[in-house]
């Protein structure tokens, strides 16, 4: 089970990556999925362990249905 300090943080951190990334010209699903790569790294640096693999899953089986912008 991820501790709630974890989805809070790997929720901030994909917010703040998609900020950055935004109007890259990539596809809305690809960016989505690498955005979601990029915060979970950050997160488990942050909190020194590896990341949750239903959170890290979740994230994953969620990025085929993003296909636009307002999916995100």
């Amino acid at each position: 089970m991820a501790s709630p300090q974890e989805v809070a943080l790997t929720f901030e951190m994909l917010k703040q990556v998609l900020g950055v990334s935004q109007g890259d010209g990539s596809p809305a699903g690809d960016r989505f999925l690498a955005a979601s790569r990029d915060a979970l790294d950050h997160v488990a640096r942050l909190l020194s362990k590896v990341n949750n693999i239903v959170l890290d899953g979740w994230l994953e089986d969620c990025a085929p249905f993003v296909k636009t912008e307002a999916d995100i």
